[in-house]
């Protein structure tokens, strides 16, 4: 009986440890989807700590602004949202949120309620319960979402997805910064888009929904009302079509069926401070201009409507201010674009934690006459040799010259600094973060100005400067968002 305890203690200890093996293991190598960081977040929240809880699609962690929530009105809130997640999806993300924590408010965001299909089909699929712990409610909301059976226990484990990214491991995989551990889910979009306003009001014909996405509907206010939890449904300002404000009309009339509001903020454009020529990154979602607009519309309403409490003087909260500030210098970041002076630009970064990575590419060289502004600024000296500068609070800490290379530690992340000379004598340089391309210039004169965020631990913006024209203009260069994902 003795050697019975034994031996299954021994098996019982055995699996525990494989058990935390898998786990760390699935957090190295588990791609880390910039959509799918929110659900590692959540899990990371003490329990009974959010008070507003939003659901939805893109249309949710694009357009809800977590620092004016918190900021303005103290509301401790938090973005469990996906793209392209379907309704089905909304009603797992809401009952996986019960488990740890109580709302005092659900807010539904009701794009989803426009799809018409039964199985996504884009991929996208994967990203609405990829990185959700293995249990039955991830177990239903795999089968929810896919009929490929053969697929159902590789995504339940993950593990068989990813365990071929050996070559693609980096540091951030092994660590989770500050930024990730406090994020709230809202995602600061830059970029900004022109369109024309719709005519929502000759949008007068009802459209059924997709029987899935209404079954699921109907479960979700279902499950809120079971719980006490009292839900809203608020549909963000986009570009809508005819099709889906007639199948928001139909929602709206089963929302009302459950007592809930249904808040279609499409028929009230103007409330929400709505420009379509500055407004809109795309046809769907909103950016860094108009989404804190939006926010403080719905706050607003969600004040006169529900009992939020105020959190901002319980130190127990702190995490949503930092949360707050990192959303808050997105913002500053995306609102560096307006500058229209390089130098200007440059002062305005200078001493509040940005690093400077200057390159002098083709025949440029820092004895130019027209980069002697940029050289003063950034705090190089203006020697004539080519290459590269890392400049860091107004001074350079690392120089790579033609023939040479740097490496520079940040907090969480390394660059990689080369310069050679090509087989025409010009200079081309190379700049890479993690092993990520940020720069390979082949000798094209000129000057190439990254801009380092070392608290975001991201690049805020890059630029080039051209010397056929005396460095007179610059063309920004760091990539803008893609307008996909919903």
């Amino acid at each position: 009986m003795k050697t019975s305890r034994v031996s299954l203690l021994r098996i019982t200890a055995f699996l525990a440890v494989l058990v935390l093996l898998i786990g760390a293991t699935n957090e190295a190598f588990r791609v880390k989807y910039e959509e799918t960081k929110r659900i590692d977040s959540f899990y990371a929240l003490e329990k009974q700590k959010a008070d507003v809880l939003v659901i939805g699609n893109s249309h949710a962690f694009w357009n809800f602004y977590t620092n004016v929530l918190w900021d303005e009105y103290g509301m401790a809130s938090f973005i469990m949202a996906a793209p392209w997640q379907p309704m089905w999806n909304a009603h797992f993300y809401l009952k996986e949120a019960l488990k740890t924590q109580t709302p005092k408010l659900v807010i539904l965001e009701g794009h989803a309620l426009t799809f018409d299909y039964e199985y996504d089909r884009t991929g996208f699929g994967i990203y609405a319960f990829y990185g959700m712990r293995p249990s039955r409610n991830k177990w239903d909301a795999i089968h929810a979402s896919t009929d490929d059976e053969s697929q159902y226990v590789n995504y339940l484990l993950e593990f068989p997805i990813h365990h071929t990214r050996y070559n693609e491991l980096r540091q951030a995989d092994f660590r989770r910064g500050a930024a990730e551990a406090d994020f709230k889910g809202t995602y600061v979009n830059p970029y900004r888009g022109t369109f024309e306003k719709p005519d929502i009001a000759a949008m007068k014909e009802k459209v059924p929904l997709h029987p899935k996405a209404e079954e699921w509907f109907r479960k979700t206010l279902q499950l809120a009302a079971d719980n006490n939890i009292p839900i809203c449904v608020v549909i963000a300002p986009f570009i809508v079509k005819a099709e889906e404000q007639g199948r928001f009309l139909t929602a709206e009339e089963i929302a009302a069926e459950y007592d809930v509001p249904f808040l279609n903020y499409n028929t009230i454009y103007d409330r929400t401070g709505m420009d379509f020529t500055t407004a809109t990154s795309d046809e769907h979602h909103l950016n860094y201009i108009s989404g804190p607009v939006f926010t403080r519309t719905v706050a607003e309403e969600m004040k006169e409507r529900y009992d939020i409490p105020d959190r901002r003087d319980d130190a127990s909260y702190a995490s949503w201010q930092r949360d707050a500030d990192l959303v808050s210098r997105r913002i500053h970041n995306c609102m560096l674009k307006d500058f229209t002076d390089y130098n200007e630009l440059l002062r305005s970064v200078r001493g509040f934690s940005y690093d400077i990575i200057v390159t002098f590419n083709g025949n440029a060289a820092a004895d130019d006459a027209g980069i002697a502004a940029l050289c003063e600024t950034a705090g190089i000296d203006r020697t004539n040799e080519a290459g590269i500068r890392y400049i860091r609070d107004g001074a350079v800490i690392a120089q790579c010259l033609p023939g040479g290379e740097a490496y520079v530690p940040t907090d969480q992340k390394d660059f990689y600094l080369e310069s050679t000379r090509g087989k025409t004598g010009m200079t081309e340089n190379r700049v890479l973060l993690d092993h990520e391309e940020l720069l390979a210039e082949s000798g094209e004169d000129g000057v190439h100005v990254i801009v380092y965020d070392t608290v975001l631990q991201e690049v805020a913006v890059s630029f080039k400067v051209w010397r056929e024209n005396g460095y007179n203009g610059f063309e920004w260069t760091d990539p803008q968002p893609g307008g996909g994902a919903t």
